[in-house]
């Protein structure tokens, strides 16, 4: 029997990628660094730090450590302008089924401030247990070399 059930938010509960890959998109041409939304559908996932990492890298630059902070902002921003993110279909019935019987969580590499504002807008009241971008060291994908 199952105990708990944890949900990836983007991709899994809700059609959100092409809004965080536009806003990423304008915040890096700000910087200086033109990426497309393939560039970031193949590091989703990822916090926010690993995608700065990621693109300052392809890019041959290094990030400043203001731009963690900054760039992040501004991501949040633009997708708070942008998105008109929707939920997939059959996820209401699916959480409806589970409730009753499991605790339920979501698991995200996307920022603490826009989880939230979704979770509120979509599913309030319904998560136990929510971990973001913000809550890791290390955010997804991360492979341990022991």
């Amino acid at each position: 029997m199952l105990k708990a059930v944890i949900f990836d938010m983007d991709g899994v509960l809700i059609d959100s990628m092409p809004y965080h890959a536009d806003a990423w998109i304008s915040v890096f041409k700000d910087a200086g660094i033109n990426i497309r939304r393939e560039d970031i559908y193949d590091i989703e996932g990822s916090n926010h730090i690993g995608i700065i990492n990621l693109v300052f890298k392809k890019a041959g630059r290094t990030p400043d450590p203001g731009d963690y902070i900054g760039l992040a902002r501004k991501k949040q921003e633009i997708f708070s302008k942008i998105n008109k993110v929707k939920v997939f279909d059959g996820i209401y019935e699916c959480i409806n089924s589970l409730k009753e019987s499991c605790l339920l969580g979501v698991a995200s590499g996307s920022d603490r401030a826009i989880v939230l504002e979704l979770i509120e807008r979509f599913f309030p009241m319904t998560f136990s247990a929510i971990v973001t971008g913000n809550d890791v060291k290390e955010g997804k994908p991360f492979l341990s070399h022991i």
